[in-house]
C-alpha cells in the first residue's frame, strides 16, 4: 500500500484507494458489514448428559480451549447436538477472549462460545484470513464495551464492517496463505511426533536402563550388572549423590522487574503466555529488564 504520509499526501490524495472507517482500501474492493457476505450461526451448549469421550455422535468443540494452530483438537463427542458446524466453516471464539479462530475439520456440534461463519461464495479459506486479519478489531469493540467479561452477539458480529476484495482477489489470497499455513501445520506436527520420539528413547534408556552397552545391544536385557539402591536397581557403575550441588555449580539467581511494551531488555516469556495457547504470539510478549539481587 502506498506511504501516503511519507510523501507528504493526505489520505484523499493517494491514487487507487479510498478512505473508510478502517482506513485506505483499494479502490475495487467493497467495504460492508459480515452479514452481507457470510452464514453466521451462534453455537449452542446441550445438556451435558450429552458429551461423551466414547466418540458417539459428532465432535463437541465449546469455545477456544478446543483450538490448535489451524484445526481444534477433538477430546469430547456430543450425542444429541444443539446446533453444529460444517465441515470448512470458520469457528470464532465469542466469549473472552473473543476473536480467536480455528477451522472445523469435520461436522461438529458447537457449544455457546463458539459461532460458525462461512461465505455465501464457499470462499471459507479467505474468510479465515480475512477474521484474522480483523481479530483486533474484534478485541477493542467486543472486550471493551462495559461488560466483565466480553462477548460477540450476532448482532454485533452481524453488523462488523470488514473490506472485501473481489472474489477472484478472494480466491487467491485463501489459497496462498492456506498452503503456508497447511506448511506451518504439517511442521507443527513433525515437531510433536519428534519430541515423543526423543521421550520414549528417554524413558528406554534412563527409566528402563535399556541404554546401549559396548556391543550396542539394550543394557538391562542383554544381561548388564545392575545393583541395589535406595532408589532400586540402577546399573552397575552408577552411583547416586545427596545433593545436585556435587555435580553443579550453582550460579546466582536471577530477578526480572515489571513487564514493559517498551523495548527494554528481551522478551519476557511468562507461563501465562505458554499457558494460552499451543502456538506463542511472539509480538505479543513483553520485555522486561533483567537484574541480579
Amino acid at each position: 500500500m502506498t506511504d501516503y504520509k511519507s510523501k507528504n499526501l493526505t489520505r484523499k490524495e493517494v491514487s487507487g484507494f479510498k478512505e473508510t472507517e478502517i482506513g485506505l482500501i483499494p479502490e475495487g474492493w467493497n467495504f460492508d458489514n459480515l452479514v452481507k457476505i457470510c452464514n453466521i450461526k451462534m453455537g449452542q451448549s446441550p445438556p451435558s448428559k450429552f458429551y461423551n469421550i466414547e466418540m458417539e455422535g459428532l465432535a463437541f468443540f465449546q469455545g477456544r480451549k478446543d483450538f490448535g494452530i489451524k484445526y481444534p483438537k477433538i477430546t469430547m463427542w456430543c450425542s444429541e447436538p444443539q446446533k453444529t458446524a460444517n465441515t470448512g466453516e470458520i469457528l470464532l471464539s465469542v466469549r473472552a477472549p473473543v476473536g480467536d479462530l480455528n477451522i472445523a475439520p469435520e461436522k461438529c456440534c458447537i457449544g455457546r462460545g463458539l459461532s460458525a461463519l462461512s461465505m455465501k461464495n464457499k470462499e471459507n479459506e479467505f474468510l479465515y484470513y480475512l477474521l484474522q486479519h480483523n481479530k483486533n478489531r474484534l478485541k477493542s469493540i467486543f472486550e471493551s464495551e462495559g461488560t466483565v467479561f466480553g462477548c460477540i452477539t450476532k448482532k454485533g458480529l452481524e453488523n462488523f464492517n470488514v473490506a472485501i476484495p473481489p472474489e477472484e482477489e478472494q480466491d487467491r489470497i485463501g489459497r496462498i496463505l492456506s498452503r503456508l499455513d497447511d506448511k506451518i501445520e504439517l511442521n507443527h506436527q513433525m515437531n510433536q511426533t519428534l519430541e515423543k520420539i526423543g521421550q520414549a528413547i528417554f524413558r528406554h534408556w534412563f527409566v528402563h536402563f535399556e541404554f546401549p552397552d559396548d556391543n550396542g545391544q539394550p543394557y538391562k536385557s542383554s544381561g548388564g550388572e545392575m545393583v541395589d539402591s535406595e532408589l532400586g536397581e540402577i546399573p552397575g557403575g552408577w552411583e547416586l549423590i545427596e545433593n545436585i550441588k556435587e555435580i553443579c555449580d550453582l550460579v546466582d539467581y536471577g530477578y526480572t522487574q515489571s513487564a514493559s511494551e517498551e523495548e527494554v531488555g528481551p522478551k519476557f516469556l511468562r507461563v501465562m503466555d505458554i499457558n494460552k495457547a499451543d502456538w506463542i504470539e511472539w509480538n505479543t510478549v513483553p520485555y522486561c529488564e533483567i537484574g541480579k539481587k
